[in-house]
């Protein structure tokens, strides 16, 4: 022993001890152990064995887990205090006559009313019951906190969210240290009847709900097991006070027998009696006489419900032997209320309204929390949208940055520097599945296109491949070959000496992979486009077999090829990039033409960006391929489909006999609205015209041109054009305006995507006829459809004005829906006037009146149009919103229509193409109704609607709702003022929102579907064009008549 060993004892008051050790074992088990929480009705074991299961994905639509993995799990992770406590509470959890509306929904032996326990957890199973689902609901949206589990690897809930007060629905039952809960279950519907009437209080500033209020919605307890409660003193006192008792006595029926007899049927029990034990007990009382008179005892239970049968003799009373049970056996029975739960952590024993109010300010606390997390998330997911919607406008240039970058990281800086993006806005750029959607793109067409040739094929013409070819077929297609092919190709082997050649972009070429005899490997190229050979070759036979040029070549390739093994062969076509950001390479001392003519060859060149094969090779050759061509193997695509689908409009000439395949000829009428062989002009000058396009013709705006640049009192000609017809009326027109010495200002867009060549061509010509041209503004695209005619009257200066939705094009005219508005408004043609002298001068509209002028004057006044409409709705009265678009991406519009929405105004949209709204969100968007229409003819007039009755404002114009439009472009919009076209083009929008044939609805998914048909059918394409023909024939019948 060592020396000082006593030096190490400490002396201690063992009073003290004592108490302190005892005060926190006391604690323990009232905290952590024995007694439910107010807010959710819980005790710790239970709720852990809850939250376990929401964690073990257990919910009541998945299948029952066994027993022992649910309380393994709740004991490792949560509650170290043994196995036998946790499926003990579990087994409770799930017994209908234990539990009012049970939380757990075993299968298994959980026991039975006679006491019998539980088989072992080994053989029972469990899951979630689906009224569980609201004691867990939004759990994990941050609504209550979480603390450290035992041993602090896990968290776990202080507390459950409780969409329902739990505690008083189900009650509980607990035993702590020097106190005791036993609170009774209520009926659900009671309970929530008494918390609403609560809050309808608050809400409606009256006084604080008494108790006498509650006491008339809840009526007292609702034991699962039944019987009934004898007065209501004992409610009234536990539910004021928090303790009081309950006489329950049990549900009996005397019976008379056929031998005179009598019997007492027993059919419900009081809460928490053991069947078993409680006939035991009468028998016992049998047995010592204390109760005389009783024959037979019997249990009868099945389970259609509780039966147990008590036969009496002829001779005795059965009143009197049925108060001698109630007074001896728990056929009448106390429950003791003692209303004691956690409030805070601390032990409380409270009445009704209290526990009500404890719960309500619980779910206050619920709601609060969920409400900030839902609109944190909803502003994070804003944020990004708000990122993926600037992507969206700017595509071409995002993915030309993303495929410049070296890697992710420097894509990233780069698209935050380009676009003043976060950090977390270029994150979600980057993370776009651009391949996945490409391939999901082609999947859909070769599928497409597989249906459509078994079509083809029923009406006669088939496309085949070598495989499928007769043997006459085949040697026709040898010669063919030999003769027509094989002395046009112009073969390459890739070589040190004959270095890879530039691949065209979008044509079809044949690679090959040659063997040598030294056994080394080399790519051979041939072009399979050739102007001088059809595509399709028609198979001797008249049967209507075709096989594509490209499959002979790629079939016959080795006899190009001679001396050399073919080891691999496909079809290849190369997509190359088309995006060029002219006003990043612009010189200002450049000639801007030339350099956009310069620059036009410069694209033909681009960097590929994805290889596309008719068949599979060796992964050696495709990177090879990759290398040679500089883009990664991520771009390679394998189509079973043919690489270009063009040589469907040959299939399509073929078909032409079978009239059944095609639309009913259809040719745009004369409008009724002019008259024949009198001045146009003259004509808009008396009232304002509309064209509809393709249902009427554009040869009355064609002819106010031509018009315009022969008459003498015209001084001016100003147009701004983006995409024309390439044998243009239009031109002609302003070149013989200009050669009859009209001032003529042109527009001409030379960065129309695609037109660029076709746009300079004209502008060369224009110059060249005296024209005054003008190449667009620096930063901002012209997309206006606009023209101004001024000339001289007798009065003064007259303006002309036209605006258009639709492209100055003769072609498109017949094939899209446009509108044309002609009118001499004298404040519409000063604006417009005012549009040019800014264009001219490299400047945009500031402010206008009368006019929608985008960039500046575009969205602020359709966002205070449909601020209108909000007020105009809160002070009760109608409003309506009704817009014609072929896309809605602009956020700021986007957000003030759902706020139109939410206030109540209707919001009517025909949206044909992008849409980044979604209708029908209850609370949100119920009040807007979107449709798209796509038919015979391209959608692409835009109509926006403002307003109801007298007060409804109409304007056409060229923008649609996309950031692009609204704030990056040159766009005008016009207002109607003509009465006769305003109900004309009301006419034509509500007729599109009727449509019930080639329309289809959005719904609240963001999907669309086809309108159901119900009564008239309503094709608004084929009705207009069928109106357009029947007023051209009310035209021509009185113009006879006269």
């Amino acid at each position: 022993m060592e020396d000082n060993i006593f030096d190490k004892v400490h002396e201690v008051d063992l009073k003290k001890t004592m108490e302190t050790s005892y005060i926190d074992y006391a604690m323990s088990v009232i905290a952590s152990r024995a007694l439910p929480d107010v807010r959710d009705g819980l005790k710790p074991v239970q709720r852990r064995i809850l939250y376990s299961m929401i964690e073990l994905n257990n919910g009541p639509d998945k299948p029952h887990r066994k027993c022992a993995r649910i309380v393994g799990d709740t004991m490792g992770k949560y509650h170290p205090h043994g196995d036998s406590s946790i499926y003990g509470a579990l087994v409770n959890l799930a017994q209908e006559w234990s539990t009012r509306y049970p939380l757990v929904d075993g299968h298994g032996n959980f026991g039975s009313v006679d006491g019998d326990g539980a088989a072992a957890m080994r053989y029972t199973e469990a899951r979630l019951s689906k009224i569980s689902m609201e004691m867990t609901a939004d759990i994990n949206k941050d609504t209550v906190d979480f603390t450290p589990n035992f041993d602090e690897t896990e968290k776990e809930p202080s507390v459950l969210p409780s969409r329902f007060p739990n505690l008083l629905v189900n009650g509980t039952s607990g035993i702590a240290v020097g106190m005791a809960t036993n609170i009774p279950p209520h009926n659900l519907r009671e309970v929530i009847a008494a918390v609403v009437k609560i809050i309808d209080d608050q809400i409606e500033d009256k006084e604080e709900t008494t108790i006498e209020e509650i006491l008339q919605i809840i009526k007292g307890p609702d034991f699962p097991t039944g019987a009934e409660i004898l007065g209501t003193r004992g409610i009234e006192e536990a539910y004021r006070t928090g303790r009081g008792k309950i006489r329950v006595r049990a549900i009996t029926n005397i019976e008379p027998m056929q031998n005179g007899k009598n019997r007492i049927i027993v059919t419900e029990l009081p809460f928490m009696v053991n069947k078993a034990r409680l006939i035991e007990k009468i028998a016992e009382l049998v047995r010592d006489k204390k109760i005389d008179g009783i024959t037979d005892l019997s249990d009868q239970s099945s389970r259609e419900g509780m039966r147990i049968c008590i036969e009496l003799r002829r001779d005795v009373n059965p009143n009197v032997i049925l108060n001698q049970l109630y007074k001896h056996t728990q056929l009448q029975d106390t429950f003791g209320v003692i209303m004691l739960a956690l409030v805070g952590n601390q032990p409380k024993v409270m009445n009704l309204l209290e526990m009500l109010n404890y719960y309500l300010k619980h779910q206050e606390d619920v709601v609060t929390r969920r409400t900030k997390y839902d609109l944190n998330k909803a502003q994070e997911r804003a944020h990004i949208l708000e990122g993926l919607l600037i992507a969206l406008d700017n595509i071409d240039e995002v993915i030309k940055i993303i495929r410049g970058s070296q890697n992710v990281q420097i894509a990233k800086q780069e698209l935050i520097k380009r676009f003043g993006l976060s950090e977390v806005q270029a994150q979600a750029i980057v993370d776009m599945r651009l391949r996945a959607l490409t391939g999901l793109e082609r999947e859909k067409i070769e599928a497409e296109y597989a249906e459509l040739m078994k079509k083809i094929e029923g009406y006669g013409i088939k496309l085949i491949d070598f495989a499928s070819a007769k043997p006459d077929e085949k040697k026709f297609l040898e010669s063919y070959f030999n003769q027509e092919i094989m002395p046009l190709s112009s073969p390459t082997i890739v070589a040190k000496r004959q270095p890879f050649p530039f691949l065209r972009n979008e044509e079809i070429y044949a690679v090959v992979v040659l063997e040598t005899r030294n056994k080394k490997e080399k790519i051979g190229i041939i072009p399979c486009s050739n102007n001088m050979l059809p595509r399709m070759i028609e198979l001797p036979g008249g049967k209507g077999r075709y096989m594509l040029l490209e499959e002979l070549i790629l079939h016959y390739i080795g006899k190009v090829f001679k001396g050399y093994k073919v080891k691999g062969k496909s079809l290849i076509r190369v997509v190359r990039n088309a995006d060029i950001d002219a006003d990043a390479l612009y010189d200002e001392d450049l000639d801007y033409r030339e350099f956009m003519a310069d620059l036009m060859k410069q694209r033909k060149k681009l960097s590929p960006v994805r290889l596309d094969m008719s068949r599979e090779m060796d992964q050696a050759v495709i990177e090879a391929l990759c290398r040679y061509l500089e883009i990664t193997p991520d771009r390679v695509f394998k189509s079973e489909a043919p690489l270009d689908l063009s040589f469907i409009f040959q299939i399509q000439d073929l078909l032409r006999k079978n009239s059944e395949l095609f639309y009913e000829k259809r040719v745009p009428q004369k409008s009724p609205d002019f008259r024949e062989n009198e001045s146009i002009l003259d004509q808009i000058r008396e009232e304002d015209k509309l064209l509809s396009y393709p249902y009427e013709s554009i040869r009355p705006f064609l002819k106010m041109l031509t018009e315009a640049a022969e008459d003498e009192s015209v001084i001016s000609i100003k147009m701004t054009l983006y995409r024309l017809a390439k044998q243009s009326k239009v031109v002609e027109a302003l070149c013989e305006a200009a050669e009859n010495g009209k001032e003529v200002v042109v527009l001409v867009e030379l960065r129309a995507r695609f037109d660029e060549e076709n746009n300079i061509r004209w502008s060369r010509m224009l110059e060249q006829a005296g024209c005054q041209i003008i190449y667009g503004l620096e930063g901002y695209k012209v997309h206006s459809k606009l023209c101004l005619i001024t000339r001289r009257s007798e009065k003064g200066i007259e303006y002309i004005t036209q605006i258009g939705t639709g492209n100055y094009n003769e072609k498109t005219a017949r094939l899209y829906t446009d509108l044309c508005l002609m009118t001499v408004n004298e404040q519409i043609g000063m604006e417009a006037a005012r549009v040019f002298q800014a264009l001219t001068k490299g400047e945009i509209i500031e402010e206008v009146d009368h006019l929608m002028v985008a960039p500046k004057c575009l969205q602020s006044k359709v966002i205070a149009l449909i601020d209108e409409e909000i007020r105009h709705k809160k002070q009760g009265e109608d409003a309506y919103i009704g817009l014609k678009l072929n896309s809605l991406t602009d956020k700021r519009i986007i957000d003030k229509l759902v706020e139109a929405s939410k206030a109540g105004v209707r919001v009517d949209m025909i949206i044909r193409g992008i849409c980044c709204m979604v209708p029908g969100i209850k609370g949100e968007t119920e009040n807007v109704h979107i449709i798209s229409i796509v038919g015979r003819f391209l959608e692409h007039s835009r109509i926006y609607i403002f307003g109801c009755g007298e007060r409804t404002k109409y304007y056409i114009g060229s923008a649609d709702f996309m950031t692009r439009n609204t704030v990056k472009r040159v766009e005008v919009a016009a207002p109607v003022y003509s009465e006769k076209i305003k109900k004309r083009i009301r006419g034509l929008f509500d007729l599109m929102l009727s449509d019930n044939k080639k329309a289809r609805t959005e719904d609240y998914h963001g999907k669309y579907s086809m309108i159901k048909c119900e009564g008239q059918p309503c094709n608004s394409q084929e009705m207009l064009y069928q109106e357009a023909y029947d007023r051209a024939a009310i035209k021509t019948e009185n113009k006879v008549v006269e």
